[in-house]
């Protein structure tokens, strides 16, 4: 209902609302109010919310992502994907207005070499720092500040890392509530056997802290920094080391254009 109203925390509440996760590696609240309330979607008049999002290629397809979704797709499992393009883009923007240095690497960059989009069964996205910044702790309370209220900044699980504490959605091409658009077609096209079966993987919600994907900070070699390139992701121009192929070879071997999980879902930690 608050969401239906357009209402939110205060910044007391926010405060207090986060404050009890403090030190904890789980942020639930989405999923915990979908398992207890049976809630899955919010559709709203231009967008829809999920309380959980999936990471596999037999859902999502391996292709620069659309933004935007159409009225016969809205009932559809998001893909975790569209949560780590939107965590790549917060980043870089912020990024970009503070003239920070950054390089796209790992399995990020496979992504861009071979399909110029977030692979949908990954799980994070990958961003190299200059150890300059990387061993600096004011640098990553600067960041924080500068992300605002949808992540959360720090260590987590043994490594610096982003991660998001918002609701996976997609924003509609048109209003469902647009007319001519009925309710008949709106619930057909929201519960559809297409639909639940899409949906039936994702039940129960998972609630552990990295559920809909992350970002990971890495150290950095000197010599990586010897020139750079540009690598494009879901239309985002983005740094990277000079020779791609090169370093992806040297890391992952020559057939590392080879996907290694095709299609499989990620499942987190061991």
């Amino acid at each position: 209902m608050a969401k239906f109203g357009n209402l939110f925390l205060s910044d007391e509440l926010h405060k207090v609302d986060r404050g009890i996760q403090e030190g904890e590696f789980s942020f639930s609240d989405p999923a915990l109010f979908g398992n207890d309330h049976g809630v899955l979607r919010i559709v709203q008049e231009d967008r829809i919310e999920w309380t959980d999002c999936v990471a596999n290629g037999r859902i999502c397809k391996e292709e620069p992502y659309n933004k935007t979704t159409s009225l016969l797709g809205l009932g559809m499992s998001i893909c975790c994907s569209v949560v780590l393009d939107e965590i790549l883009r917060d980043l870089v923007d912020v990024f970009h207005k503070k003239g920070i240095s950054y390089l796209v690497l790992y399995g990020t960059l496979i992504d861009a070499v071979r399909s110029k989009t977030i692979i949908p069964w990954t799980n994070d996205v990958d961003i190299g720092l200059r150890n300059t910044d990387i061993y600096n702790p004011a640098f990553f309370a600067s960041l924080q500040k500068d992300l605002g209220r949808k992540y959360l900044v720090g260590e987590f699980a043994g490594m610096p890392r982003m991660i998001p504490v918002f609701n996976p959605s997609a924003k509609l091409s048109a209003s469902p509530y647009n007319r001519g658009f009925c309710e008949m077609q709106l619930k057909g096209e929201l519960f559809s056997d297409e639909v639940n079966k899409s949906i039936a993987d994702m039940l129960p919600l998972k609630t552990s802290w990295q559920r809909a994907g992350y970002l990971d900070f890495y150290k950095t070699e000197q010599n990586w920094w010897k020139g750079s390139s540009i690598a494009e992701i879901n239309g985002m121009k983005l740094v990277t080391v000079k020779d791609p192929h090169g370093f992806l070879a040297n890391h992952y071997g020559k057939y590392y254009m080879n996907p290694s999980v095709k299609n499989v879902s990620w499942e987190g930690f061991e």
